[in-house]
């Protein structure tokens, strides 16, 4: 277990290292600073065992954290086309007024995805927020919604460019979508797939969902790159 957290810790403080965005290096840094805090580790005892740990980006899943409610389901599917986006996968199911999920893909894409989702969801309530005091019409509920779906198709028509971009990189962290599938059938097995969306937002929350910040991570050596802002 201490190695595990050793490890974990290794990979937070590389990924707050080489982002230039300061929003992750931060996140990063503070989510570095509260295990050390918690399981009494020394930043010395990372650095030293960082040498072995920096090349190593081992494909998992982990169970995820951000409090998704089942009421807001624009929050789920955002979560499923961010985590395509940063190269992973989101597998999720109902229980009661909340989505639990997991996140399946390499250490450092599920620890961006973790980091970033609560982030972008805060963004959407903001910008939903702003749009109902200047139009009103709708509730913030339904503005919310609108800006959520929008943001969800603008992620989707990112997705190609972001792995693109990956594969520019030729980072050793790029994994097969074979290997991704084969690693969630060994471990889920037969996955009903969501249905399609209805989608419906207007051209105000379309403009809305582009002021939203989503940035693409590399995972590997390369650093961290803004795609887009």
């Amino acid at each position: 277990m201490a190695t595990d957290i050793r490890t974990k810790i290794a990979a937070l403080l590389a990924k707050a290292e080489s982002t230039d965005n300061v929003f992750e290096a931060e996140s990063f840094m503070d989510k570095v600073n509260e295990l050390l805090e918690t399981h009494q580790i020394e930043m010395h005892e990372i650095r030293a065992s960082m040498g072995a740990q920096k090349d190593s980006d081992p494909l998992g899943k982990e169970k995820g954290t951000t409090n998704l409610y089942a009421s807001i389901k624009w929050a789920r599917d955002v979560a499923g086309a961010l985590a395509k986006y940063y190269g992973c996968r989101f597998v999720y199911w109902k229980r009661g007024n909340h989505f639990t999920y997991e996140i399946i893909g390499r250490e450092s894409a599920r620890t961006t995805f973790e980091l970033m989702l609560p982030f972008v969801i805060s963004q959407v309530k903001q910008q939903a927020k702003r749009m109902h005091m200047i139009h009103g019409v709708n509730t913030l509920a339904v503005w919310e919604r609108e800006v959520g779906q929008a943001l969800y198709v603008r992620i989707w028509n990112m997705i190609p460019k972001a792995e693109a971009h990956r594969a520019d990189l030729g980072s050793k962290a790029l994994i097969p979508v074979d290997d991704v599938q084969a690693f969630m059938d060994a471990t889920y097995g037969d996955l009903k797939k969501s249905r399609q969306l209805k989608i419906s937002y207007t051209l105000e929350a379309q403009e809305a969902a582009k002021r939203v910040s989503i940035n693409v991570q590399a995972t590997g050596r390369g650093k961290v790159k803004l795609l887009e802002k």
